[in-house]
């Protein structure tokens, strides 16, 4: 008797394990919130209960009962809830987002009770259906004993599967999504189709571990798929850590024991349990996000790292004042030799966009030769980054094309411009900061195999190789940058100079021909500053096009060979450092004087 109590909480705990680990794939690393869990659970029992049963537990008969074995059941529950997820995902991957999703995701819930509750001739509707004794493989499993060991391999393969995924490349272009969105498509990384691809995986997870915890019970109805359990598996997520696999596995068995250990001490009784545990577990995540809002085991956490995993980052590049730049003119400017005429890789013709009655941009015409660098000034508000936006297709303009080596870009996005070999760097950074410098970069290098999970799978020892060598990569740009020193280190614990230095390591780490740099020595130290300038300097002397918005006169003049000057969306004038400082109606729009 004991023996089989103890065997039946170790099964349903090993169900919280399989459904924590699959959730925490989609929120934990893709950062999407989903309250479907428990129907995606559900939707899989069902599934299985159909395909296996005789029909409806009053009726004994049902619309569709085809009588499949376990397997045949267990398969049909991961297609079925791959594509149910699928549907899910293909508003919520693109355009539901934050709590909207949340709702988008509790609507599916409750069509999901409601559908089970009323469909009597398929699902039993209140009073369920009953599923035939588990067989598998001819082998059939007539005690709890035997049923768990089903229920706790069923929960390793899970945790397997999952601790695969979010330790290959695929999981670190998740945890990018999560980060910042609008970076990873800067890197010409899409993230519509592996969001999906996370919502159908995690979905099918949830529902395999609804097929065999229907099969180990031989029976289901809609109670047992209620909300709670979805905001059970949550709290395990949160309190485990989300990103971190282990974390959730530990956290689901010590909150799927809390029951029977509260029973058992004589803390309460077996009538009193049910409600006081909601009690208890809301009380346990309120403390967990007090005193630890980072859950048990932080992502990136381990042990070898525990003793200096929080502290600050020292070293020489320090942060100087955010948005601002220290670099003090030099005295006497490097005296640039002039360049050979080369050949136009970028040509932006009559850029034109207006936002309601403003005119952002007017007519903006210049060319970006090879090997040039090329910088684009003006008065704040003059439309600068607004031109960045509309070469790189973050923003559509109303009139005028951006042709990139003849061909013509307008309309595409930014995944698709920054495939073609056009990257940018953002003014502001946009580091992800829940992830290390190393990763942050490693994201940046294009042809990664890993990031298709099907092949995570199917050839690991290719994706292993692949990615020896985009580490590899990762820090030789990071060194390049001066920065290999915090490769290991999480992004947000870094100082705002360190931050830009591992974002244009990022930005080399792509390879483009193009690069349109927006304020690359704003708030850093002079001594990186003066290593961001340098690096530009090799960078077009091997070849790459270099566009550059920046305030710092001293930097344009260490750098420039051309500069395009702008003012209230339009070019105002074009020439070298010397013809444009030597205007004075230039120098006074700039210093406003």
């Amino acid at each position: 008797m004991a023996g089989s109590y103890i065997a039946d909480l170790a099964s349903q705990v090993a169900f919280l394990v399989a459904l924590s680990v699959s959730l925490n794939i989609l929120l934990g690393f893709a950062g999407q919130m989903s309250m479907a869990t428990a129907a995606f659970y559900g939707l899989g029992a069902y599934t299985c209960a159909v395909l296996t049963s005789q029909g409806a537990s009053l009726t004994g008969e049902s619309l569709f009962a085809p009588q499949l074995p376990f397997l045949g059941g267990f398969l049909g529950a991961v297609v079925v809830t791959f594509f149910a997820g699928l549907a899910v995902a293909a508003p919520a991957a693109r355009r539901v987002k934050g709590d909207y999703l949340i709702l988008l995701t509790l609507a599916f819930h409750f069509l999901f009770i409601t559908v089970t509750s009323t469909w009597v001739d398929l699902t039993g509707g209140p009073n369920g259906i009953m599923l035939p004794p588990l067989s598998l493989l001819g082998f059939e499993i007539k005690t709890t004993d035997q049923a768990f060991w089903l229920a706790f391999a069923w929960a390793v393969i899970a945790t397997i599967i999952c601790w695969k995924i979010g330790g290959s490349p695929f999981g670190r272009l998740l945890r990018g999504i999560r980060e910042d969105e609008i970076a990873l498509h800067a890197l010409g990384k899409p993230t519509v189709w592996p969001k999906s691809l996370t919502f159908g995986i995690t979905a099918a997870i949830a529902g395999a571990t609804g097929a065999v915890s229907a099969a180990y019970m031989q029976f289901v109805a809609p109670t047992t798929y209620s909300l709670d359990l979805a905001i059970l598996v949550a709290a395990c997520v949160a309190l485990g850590g989300a990103g971190n696999i282990l974390g959730s596995v530990l956290a689901a068995i010590a909150i799927g024991s809390l029951r029977p250990i509260l029973e058992n001490t004589g803390l309460l009784s077996s009538d009193t349990a049910v409600p006081w545990q909601t009690v208890i577990y809301g009380a346990i995540l309120v403390l967990g996000m007090v005193f630890r809002p980072a859950g048990l085991l932080p992502e990136g956490f381990s042990f070898r790292r525990r003793g200096n995993y929080y502290k600050s980052v020292p070293g020489d590049n320090v942060i100087a004042m955010a948005g601002h730049s220290y670099i003090e003119p030099s005295g006497a400017r490097r005296v640039k030799t002039p360049k050979p005429v080369s050949e136009v890789v970028v040509e932006v013709r009559d850029l034109t966009k207006s936002f309601g009655g403003l005119q952002a941009t007017r007519d903006v015409s210049f060319k970006l030769r090879k090997g040039e660098i090329v910088a684009l000034i003006g008065p704040n508000g003059a439309g600068k980054s607004t031109i960045f936006n509309q070469m790189t297709g973050a923003i559509r303009p109303d009139r005028g094309d951006v042709l990139l080596r003849g061909q013509s870009v307008l309309g595409a996005d930014p995944v698709k411009v920054a495939k073609l070999g056009m990257a940018r760097y953002f003014q502001h950074v946009r580091i992800l900061e829940g992830m290390t410098a190393i990763d942050n970069v490693a994201l940046g290098v294009p042809g990664q195999t890993g990031e298709a999970l099907s092949r995570v799978f199917l050839t690991p020892s290719a994706v292993a190789k692949r990615e020896r060598e985009v580490q590899a990569e990762a820090r030789k740009h990071l060194k390049d940058v001066g920065a290999d020193g915090y490769a290991d280190q999480i992004a947000r614990d870094l100082a705002f100079g360190q931050q830009k230095l591992i974002a244009f390591a990022r930005l080399l780490a792509t390879g483009a021909d193009v690069l349109l740099l927006d304020e690359p020595t704003s708030g850093v130290d002079p001594r990186s500053a003066q290593q961001i300038i340098e690096l530009v300097r090799e960078l077009a002397a091997s070849g790459k096009t270099i566009c550059i918005v920046e305030h710092s006169l001293h930097v344009v003049s260490e750098l420039a060979d051309r500069i395009v000057f702008m003012d209230a969306g339009a070019v105002v004038g074009e020439g070298t450092v010397e013809e444009i400082t030597g205007r004075a109606d230039l120098v006074e729009l700039y210093f406003g004087t």
